[in-house]
């Protein structure tokens, strides 16, 4: 999940819509409506927080209105940071631009912490299938016999056949799972 600091913006949004109402002097009807509009991120990660089996698949459908509500959060803010501007004859654009560079800053960073914390944390796997590939390609090209690359029971973790050389195949241990197995085991 990407949204780092979209998510948290996004759930708050109802109550930032009823928080600027006077402010900006939008009708109460129209804040209203707002605000429930924007509450159904928040209902839809409660929903899925009170359920015991968790995905994220099932919080995509959710995106797409974090990403709107967040952006509708953060032009109130500009609009109050631009009303604030004109009651205290200071320039808008002066006072607009830190704030547009904080909030470009902070998601970036945020952004690019959490893409190295999965390369590193959970790249593992990716660096175990590169070394059997390439124990496989050597054992193949010296031997010419054919390779079996056993995965134990854990069949279902196999990224792609593109890790698998020419000449290899992949096997598997039988286990308690009673389904069709993709190959022989």
């Amino acid at each position: 999940l990407n949204l780092n600091i979209v998510l948290p913006i996004a759930i708050i949004t109802p109550i930032i819509t009823l928080l600027f109402t006077p402010v900006l002097g939008i009708p109460w009807s129209d804040s209203l409506s707002s605000g429930v509009k924007h509450s159904g991120t928040a209902l839809w990660l409660g929903f899925l927080s009170c359920i015991p089996h968790k995905e994220e698949r099932f919080a995509t459908v959710v995106f797409p209105m974090a990403c709107y509500a967040a952006a509708f959060s953060i032009m109130g803010l500009r609009k109050v940071l631009y009303l604030f501007c004109m009651r205290t004859n200071r320039q808008f654009t002066a006072a607009h631009r830190p704030l547009v560079h904080a909030i470009m800053v902070l998601f970036s960073t945020i952004s690019i912490l959490r893409l190295s914390a999965i390369i590193g944390h959970y790249g593992a796997p990716m660096q175990a299938w590169k070394a059997a590939n390439q124990l496989a390609t050597n054992v193949t090209v010296t031997s010419g016999d054919q390779v079996n690359i056993c995965v134990g029971k854990e069949w279902y973790r196999l990224p792609s056949s593109f890790y698998i050389p020419p000449g290899a195949r992949l096997g598997f241990v039988y286990s308690g799972f009673k389904g069709q197995l993709p190959q022989d085991f």
